[in-house]
């Protein structure tokens, strides 16, 4: 906001006080020939000026015309519009004229102090009659008074101001603090966030690097244990046997020759063991001689069954079509003699009588059978 007004300051503030301070001119003008000119005049060359110049004036009513300045429009009334401002400017004003950047607000500021000065000399000359300390202390009381009410309401609207300011700008500064505190937080959050998952997959890897650490070293150690409990073992274990075997010169050698002594007793037993083996091996090979003939029997005489099994299905085959063409010509023969009931009754009980020995003469006939009774007769 402060920029805005500055903004506007810039634009707006030398060119309006030029304007204003122009207009006042021209009321002063009229104002010393008030006989001459009247109030539609001055609405007439407001309207010219500012038309042809600024582009300020808007419109008229009636007595009513509109100027658009940089705050706001503003309407002015022209009847008795130099009645209403014959008052004289005040001295706030007057100071803001003096302070502008351009000459012809300084110029029309100076002239106004030099004429307030002027009045304020006739004034102090016409107080110097008989009724002049009367009147001076009824005007000294009143602009007491009023210089009263004055400093009263600068003091109001600067504590107005400053409060209304002060407000204005802690609610900005909690508002701000607030927004930091979340941004803050917001960041904080996410970095913690972060550096606790790093650390949970750190944990992680941790874990797992000494499972498999420990399980490599529990290994390691059980090897190594095993590895030398086995050697201690068949240590001992040759110890005990080279010192209580009865046979413990065969171990011993003879340093001059590297023949190994061996009794006539172990040979002997040796001997016989492998005439055993060999004698089973014989056996062994005889039995499988003889059941691998009869293995070729049996295949013998498993193609033989089949080829009878082929053979009673030829026929069973045959039977079949004979017994499916019976019964295609018995009913082309009912559809025939349709009419006559008696024989109709008749055939069907020849039908059934033919279809009973369909059924029956398969399960006579049947291969099952034939292989139970070849297999019972071998």
């Amino acid at each position: 906001m402060k920029w805005k007004s500055r903004m506007m300051k810039r634009r707006g503030g030398g060119r309006w006080q030029g304007v204003m301070a122009l207009l006042l001119l021209l009321l002063l003008k009229m104002e010393r020939r008030r006989r001459i000119f009247l109030d539609p005049t001055i609405t007439t060359q407001a309207r010219c000026f500012l038309t042809v110049n600024n582009s300020c004036f808007r419109g008229e009513r009636g007595n009513i015309f509109n100027i658009n300045h940089y705050a706001c429009e503003v309407s002015y009334d022209a009847s008795c519009f130099l009645e209403k401002n014959r008052d004289l400017l005040h001295m706030d004003s007057i100071q803001l004229l003096a302070r502008c950047t351009h000459e012809f607000p300084k110029i029309f500021s100076s002239k106004i102090l030099s004429m307030s000065e002027k009045i304020l000399n006739l004034s102090y000359r016409r107080s110097s009659g008989p009724d002049s300390p009367k009147c001076s202390v009824a005007t000294k009381f009143k602009i007491g008074i009023l210089e009263n009410t004055r400093n009263r309401t600068l003091d109001g609207i600067l504590r107005t101001q400053s409060w209304f300011r002060g407000h204005k700008a802690r609610n900005y500064i909690t508002r701000y603090k607030h927004g930091v505190v979340i941004v803050q937080t917001y960041i904080h959050s996410e970095k913690i966030r972060k550096s606790f998952l790093i650390l949970l997959h750190q944990r992680r890897a941790a874990i797992l690097i000494q499972k498999h650490q420990k399980r490599r070293i529990a290994t390691n150690s059980f090897i190594n244990i095993l590895r030398a409990s086995v050697a201690v073992q068949s240590a001992i274990r040759g110890f005990l046997v080279r010192k209580y075997s009865p046979d413990a010169s065969l171990w011993k050698k003879n340093d001059n020759s590297d023949q190994i002594l061996v009794k006539a007793s172990v040979i002997g037993e040796l001997q016989r063991r492998v005439l055993k083996g060999e004698s089973g091996l014989k056996e062994k090979e005889e039995e499988n001689s003889v059941l691998h003939q009869r293995v070729l029997r049996y295949e013998s005489r498993w193609l033989g069954y089949e080829g009878k099994m082929r053979s009673m299905e030829q026929v069973w085959q045959k039977q079949m079509r004979s017994l499916q063409c019976s019964l295609s010509v018995a009913k082309k023969r009912l559809s025939i003699d349709g009419d006559n009931t008696g024989y109709n009754i008749g055939e069907r009980k020849s039908d059934a009588s033919v279809e009973q020995t369909w059924c029956h003469q398969p399960a006579a006939l049947s291969p099952s059978m034939l292989v139970f009774k070849l297999v019972l007769k071998l």
